[in-house]
Parts: structure tokens; C-alpha cells; sequence
């Protein structure tokens, strides 16, 4: 499965109880979820939980549940329960965090690898430079270059509005552009400059 045209056939056919579809759709996504999971928490019981507590959801609410963007339905509709698995474990633990907002999003090491050595020196100097964003910037940035979403998609999952979304991700890289050199940024840009 690679498109989104997929996407909606296996949708519609889990709408239609085909089992088949749900288990593609949840084969694909699982491991997708997982890494998105592990921004949040390292706890991989919990993200396992979630993830499988939302497919369970969503077979059960499929017949009577339209979606226009599957992915990006799916990813918001992980954030949310694992911000709310996450909430009620800061609050059964008396954390100091109580939002799941302030929940750490981190970039690991494994997004930022490249096989050449040459350019491995320029990736740590970007992965510095993207932790000392915000965390709704290395979000941003998460999304848009790692998970490969549209602006559409990444409203959805960060609840914010099409233009705060393509603001907030200029506001990211041109905070990038300070701290590194235009030649670190070379992968990022190349990669604005298709879309």
C-alpha cells in the first residue's frame, strides 16, 4: 500500500466489514504509529495499547464513520489517546506535568540518519539546532519531513489552521537557518522546493 488512493479502497472496505482491509490498513500503519508514539513517550507498552485500542475503535465505528483523510484522521485520532493515556498517567504518578502538551517530543538520533559519512557531521549539527526548537516546531517538523504529511494532514493532527500550520513550519526552518549553514539545511529545502 503506498497511496492514498489505497487508503480510501481499504477504508471503504473496512466500512464494508472486510477484514482483509482493516488488517492491511492496520499491518501499514502500526509500525508508523509506533515512531510517532515514540516522539511522545519510550514507553512501547503504552504505545502498543493505544494503537491497538484505536483500530479497535475504529472497526467498531467504521460502518457509521466518514473520513475524509484516513491518515490524518488516524494520526489525530493516536495523539489524542495517547495524550490522554499520558495525562492520566502524570496524574496517577503526581508528575509535575499535567498537560499532555508539555509531554516530551523528541527527535531521535534514528530520524537524522544518513549512510554517507560525509554528510554525518552536518546532521548533528541540524538534529542540535532542531532540538533547541519548541516542541510545536520539532513537531512540525516531524511531520511535514519524516511522516511526509500535507498541510491538510498536519492541521488535523495539531488541531491548528492551515495558514498557523505553513507559519509555523517557516518559523521553524528559518530558526534552523540561523544556528546552521544553508548547506545543512540542503536536504530540507530540496525537499520544500518539490512540494
Amino acid at each position: 500500500m503506498t497511496g492514498i488512493l489505497n487508503d480510501i479502497e481499504l477504508w471503504q472496505g473496512t466500512r464494508d466489514r472486510d477484514k482483509s482491509s482493516f488488517e492491511q490498513l492496520f499491518k501499514y500503519y502500526y509500525r508508523f504509529l509506533i515512531h510517532y508514539g515514540l516522539k511522545h513517550t519510550s514507553n512501547e507498552s503504552l504505545l502498543e495499547d493505544c494503537v491497538q485500542e484505536l483500530f479497535m475503535e475504529l472497526w467498531e465505528k467504521a460502518p457509521n464513520l466518514q473520513i475524509q483523510s484516513f491518515r490524518g484522521y488516524l494520526f489525530q485520532s493516536f495523539r489524542f489517546k495517547l495524550y490522554r493515556h499520558l495525562e492520566r498517567i502524570q496524574r496517577y504518578d503526581s508528575l509535575q506535568e499535567n498537560s499532555a502538551e508539555q509531554s516530551a517530543f523528541i527527535l531521535s538520533k534514528e530520524d537524522f540518519i544518513i549512510n554517507d559519512e560525509e554528510n554525518s557531521e552536518k546532521v548533528n549539527i541540524l538534529k542540535k539546532s532542531v532540538i533547541k526548537l519548541s516542541k510545536r516546531q520539532q513537531e512540525i517538523i516531524y511531520l511535514r519531513f519524516y511522516q511526509n504529511l500535507n498541510y491538510e494532514e498536519i492541521c488535523e493532527i495539531m488541531q491548528i489552521t492551515y495558514q498557523v500550520s505553513r507559519n509555523l513550519l517557516y518559523q521553524s526552518i528559518k530558526a534552523l537557518k540561523k544556528d546552521i549553514s544553508p548547506a545543512a539545511l540542503l536536504p530540507l529545502l530540496i525537499y520544500l522546493l518539490e512540494q
